[in-house]
């Protein structure tokens, strides 16, 4: 059974308030200037709606706990702390001006969420609207 265009509107938008609702609005900005020109390749809203999840996956996986584990593990490989320990946490400080427009003096990147089981449902969803 193919979905209509108001199928494919719906899983746009439920997906859009999850990711909203959960604190990911900069993912869905991303998502959706990418999808816009991979659909450009394609036709239709179906091409559209998987160009949609595909970016909104990478934006996910680029701010997943994941990704920080494996920058952590590389800035250990190059970067030697002075008691010789490995490097525990990589963490970003603001500068005064900037502690005022992004609201944080100190961020950990460990706080970095695991979105994994996210990503593949996601990744299940693609594959059910490419069997359509």
């Amino acid at each position: 059974m193919a979905y209509s265009n108001q199928q494919y509107r719906e899983i746009l938008s439920h997906l859009e308030r999850l990711l909203s609702d959960a604190g990911f609005g900069s993912v869905l900005d991303e998502a959706g200037t990418s999808a816009r020109e991979d659909a450009r390749l394609g036709e239709g809203l179906r091409v559209l709606t998987i160009a949609y999840i595909r970016a909104v996956i990478s934006g996910l996986d680029q701010r997943s706990r994941r990704t920080y584990e494996r920058a952590r593990h590389l800035a250990g490989d190059f970067i030697q702390t002075e008691t010789g320990e490995l490097i525990s946490d990589i963490s970003i400080v603001t500068t005064p001006e900037d502690r005022e427009l992004l609201g944080f003096e100190e961020l950990s990147l460990s706080t970095a969420p695991d979105v994994q089981r996210l990503i593949q449902d996601l990744e299940e969803v693609i594959s059910d609207l490419q069997r359509e």
